[in-house]
């Protein structure tokens, strides 16, 4: 299965002030889709002796859409080694989505970062993403969001699910998976609260409990809590570890970032996930900084 995605996308910054700023954008996108059959022909070894590709009717037309957006974005945060230390960023935007499909996207994210001084910061997020407007027609076009991005949450990561997790029955009919804790992670408006107590381990004298700064790292005890909804599966927000809707799901653990050449963070985090029952810990590795 391929997707093919054509744009043409312009971007408009005003800014304000040294640390806010208007954006605009204006563009026009095309998604087509294929499905290619892969036939392999055996001899009488078990070996390949042919292959026959074929292209396969996928039933999905040509999705085209013109998009424009406004959003009011600021920062006035200052960056440590692998994270904000202190001050506060954010976007507030909204997107309209016309053409063969008709919707809009909201986008609320803001960032505080709380530091008197001393070595710890307390960091915390508020972030919401979310479609509206004519969704029923949406998928399989565009796909749902999925609230174990590690980005957004840690320890519900895709390929983090095996034969460990226990896995209950969906009722959704339009489940992919047909496992209600995987079903639960996709939606598309998703809602997160992160919250992390961060510490520098090493770094420079001023900034860093071990003065080297030839690989900063830094100590993270983070809390995620996040839901995934939309209008066929709305969600109940109550506390649960078991119930197969669409409730909130949280993880606490801990993590260490590092800062490699000054160009690429890794960060490293063992999570517990609360509304994975039986699984445990999950470990995990991502590529991206601190929020």
């Amino acid at each position: 299965f391929r997707q093919t995605i054509d744009a043409v996308n312009g971007l408009v910054a005003y800014p304000l002030s040294a640390t806010r700023r208007v954006e605009a954008t204006l563009g026009v996108q095309r998604y087509s889709y294929h499905f290619e059959e892969e036939i392999l022909l055996l001899n009488n070894y078990g070996q390949v002796a042919d292959v026959i590709r074929r292209e396969v009717p996928t039933g999905l037309r040509p999705l085209n859409l013109a998009s424009g957006s406004l959003a009011f974005v600021g920062d006035n945060s200052y960056m440590a080694f692998t994270s904000p230390v202190r001050g506060e960023r954010f976007r507030f935007g909204a997107e309209m989505n016309y053409g063969t499909l008709k919707f809009q996207a909201l986008t609320a994210d803001y960032r505080r970062y709380f530091n008197g001084g001393g070595p710890l910061t307390l960091a915390m997020r508020g972030f919401h993403l979310g479609r509206y407007g004519e969704l029923e027609g949406l998928d399989p076009y565009i796909y749902p969001f999925y609230l174990g991005n590690e980005y957004l949450m840690r320890g519900y990561a895709y390929g983090s699910f095996d034969y460990q997790d226990v896995c209950t029955a969906t009722t959704d009919p339009g489940s992919r998976s047909g496992c209600s804790q995987l079903d639960r992670l996709e939606g598309h408006r998703v809602g997160v609260i992160n919250a992390e107590l961060r510490l520098p381990i090493t770094g420079i004298e001023e900034f860093g409990l071990i003065n080297f700064p030839y690989l900063p790292t830094e100590l993270v005890l983070f809390t995620d809590m996040g839901v995934a909804w939309d209008d066929a599966n709305p969600a109940t927000l109550k506390w649960s570890r078991t119930d197969p809707g669409r409730i909130p799901v949280a993880s606490t653990g801990v993590s260490m970032r590092v800062s490699v050449l000054g160009m690429l963070i890794l960060e490293g985090y063992y999570a517990y996930p609360w509304q994975r029952p039986g699984r445990g810990w999950v470990s995990g590795l991502s590529l991206y900084p601190g929020w």
